[in-house]
């Protein structure tokens, strides 16, 4: 089992998270505004370095709504475990692969309010070496109750492609999302909330990363080691 793909996706999904919840637009202030960030992240021994270059800009247009675009290049450097058995010959040293990828992304977000009910369009887009994510989310919120209890809806398709060097040929996977969900103000310090959410994604789901190394009898008493890929259903239903 090869941990590349595993850490590439976590340190680039923490990152644009990150960056987008620390710049949630205001969109009762009105306000126009351009943020760059930078940040850097090194593990010990030089294992794993990343480097993050983000900026974000918002605009005001005016009758309550906001547009704001978000740019992330992100770099990731280093070596990864592969997840393969421990070599004999040298029993103390895990087998390392060099790990090294570029991504850009960039998020256009459109948020409108009237009301008491709030829009929000998003488009996103993602690219690195072995790896195409495009998608768009929609989603509605309604202020009820004088705004004591909200009312939430929300869908997302995300269209990737995956050109992993593993593969023969390049690979797809779509995945569907929606979401509701009801949150209540009890008390001035108490909010109840429930949530319920379900996703669909069909076509490649396997990571073309992981591998098992398996010693098969090729001839009576003659045994290669073979690796096999990972192999996972081409469906999947998820409701949380």
């Amino acid at each position: 089992m090869s941990a590349k793909s595993y850490l590439k996706n976590q340190f680039h999904c923490l990152l644009l998270a990150l960056y987008l919840l620390s710049s949630a637009p205001k969109l009762i202030l009105g306000e126009d505004s351009i943020t760059r960030k930078f940040e850097e992240y090194q593990e010990d021994s030089d294992r794993i370095r990343v480097e993050a270059h983000y900026l974000r800009v918002e605009k005001d247009l005016g009758v309550n709504t906001t547009v704001s675009v978000v740019g992330l290049v992100d770099t990731i450097t280093g070596s990864t475990p592969t997840g393969e058995p421990i070599h004999a010959s040298d029993p103390d040293q895990v087998p390392l692969e060099e790990l090294e990828d570029r991504r850009k992304s960039a998020v256009v977000n459109l948020e409108h309010i009237s009301g008491d009910n709030a829009f929000t369009f998003e488009l996103s887009y993602s690219d690195e070496s072995d790896y195409l994510s495009q998608g768009g989310t929609a989603s509605y919120k309604r202020e009820l109750n004088k705004n004591n209890t909200t009312l939430q809806l929300g869908y997302s398709f995300l269209d990737d492609e995956l050109s992993a060097v593993t593969l023969r040929d390049p690979e797809i996977k779509t995945s569907h999302d929606l979401f509701f969900g009801v949150s209540q103000v009890v008390d001035p310090s108490t909010v109840v909330r429930a949530n319920i959410a379900y996703g669909q994604e069909n076509g490649y789901l396997a990571d073309p990363y992981k591998i098992v190394l398996k010693s098969v009898e090729i001839l009576p008493d003659f045994f290669l080691p073979i690796r096999f890929p990972e192999n996972r259903p081409r469906s999947r239903e998820k409701w949380i």
